[in-house]
């Protein structure tokens, strides 16, 4: 559940506008990160087969015409979504950041947004340390020196919109002996209007690459990773067991040699509406992360990739109703084969079929 309240005043410098919009959530399974639990979407695991407690998620800024102060999205997600109820590899799903950002109007439906964020928010994917002889070591995420920078341009215009954005990444090791690495990510965004095919009908489309930053590409995939975390575990996008590397660095602690990881990905979905209340929906997306060769012989990075493919319908028969049933298809790739439990052979590949559907009441 979530409410929405939404204040506007118009003033002398501007719209003063003043949101705050809690979620309530219930949910089930094994969710143990710490960073989850520090945002409000997950708590410690509690009762019979991990059941979770009740936990608040919270939207809340405010807005004086081009200046925005507060905790929502950030800047640098894609801004166009999809109706895809998984998440495609290749979008950026990041929750509410801490932020500060001015948007300008640049005239005929172009904007331009500068932000910093908070880096706790998206230090989350850890740091994976070894010594020379493979023995893993302790360097992780340290305290936050540097919030991440965002510039985003958004354009919107009759045929659709299109947004291209930025984004860099601090990464403080927890030790003096190594200093901040920085990452980054871009990505491109478009939403292309189709009415030639059907009334409503849009193709949306959206590619991220990213260098030390890998929440850009596989948040959606995976979840929320703990720290230090080398296992392509169970995430949102399917549930395997698979060895790779997700974290945005590796250090070799027997030379204090850092290495960045490279990921990327994109998704693209039609939707075409055969009704004014009736629609379907298909996409695909693709997401990778992948290593220097320096990277690959100093320590045992594991490279990986995954792709899915989904099919769904949306039926609106009234205002604010929409139910939504969906199924996909995913796989995972990896460069080392594991099990993907006790009675099954270790591979390289591991697939899995997913059927949902989402019943949404806004009033």
């Amino acid at each position: 559940m979530r409410i929405t309240l939404d204040a506007r005043q118009n003033t002398e410098y501007g719209l003063l506008r003043t949101v705050v919009d809690p979620r309530f959530n219930k949910r089930t399974g094994a969710e143990n990160s710490g960073s989850q639990e520090r945002e409000g979407n997950a708590a410690p695991t509690t009762g019979v087969n991990g059941n979770k407690q009740v936990h608040i998620n919270t939207t809340a800024y405010i807005q004086l015409g081009g200046l925005t102060v507060g905790r929502l999205g950030s800047f640098f997600s894609n801004q166009f979504g999809f109706n895809d109820l998984v998440g495609s590899p290749g979008v950026d799903a990041r929750d509410e950041v801490n932020t500060i950002a001015y948007t300008a109007s640049l005239d005929n439906g172009i904007t331009l947004t500068a932000a910093i964020e908070d880096s706790a928010d998206s230090s989350r994917d850890g740091i994976s340390s070894y010594t020379a002889g493979g023995t893993a070591g302790t360097v992780g995420y340290g305290n936050n020196r540097f919030p991440d920078a965002v510039l985003a341009l958004k354009v919107d215009q009759a045929w659709g919109s299109l947004n291209l954005a930025a984004m860099t990444h601090a990464i403080n090791y927890n030790t003096t002996a190594l200093d901040t690495d920085f990452g980054y990510a871009t990505q491109l965004g478009a939403k292309i209007n189709l009415p030639m095919i059907g009334a409503g009908d849009y193709l949306t489309l959206n590619g991220v690459y990213s260098r030390g930053f890998n929440q850009a590409v596989f948040r959606n995939v995976t979840g929320d990773r703990g720290n230090n975390d080398n296992s392509f575990g169970s995430g949102y996008n399917g549930s395997f067991n698979a060895r790779a590397t997700l974290n945005d660095a590796v250090v070799n602690t027997t030379t204090n040699d850092t290495y960045l990881a490279k990921a990327y990905g994109g998704v693209g979905e039609f939707t075409h509406y055969f009704t004014p209340t009736i629609a379907g929906f298909f996409g695909g997306g693709y997401a990778k992360i992948d290593w220097d060769n320096a990277a690959r012989l100093a320590v045992a990075v594991q490279p990986a990739s995954t792709y899915n493919l989904y099919l769904g319908a949306i039926w609106s028969p009234v205002k604010g109703f929409s139910v939504v049933p969906e199924v996909e298809y995913t796989k995972v790739n990896v460069k080392t084969a594991q099990q993907n439990n006790a009675t099954e052979a270790a591979a390289k590949s591991n697939d899995q079929w997913q059927a949902r559907i989402r019943v949404t009441r806004a009033f």
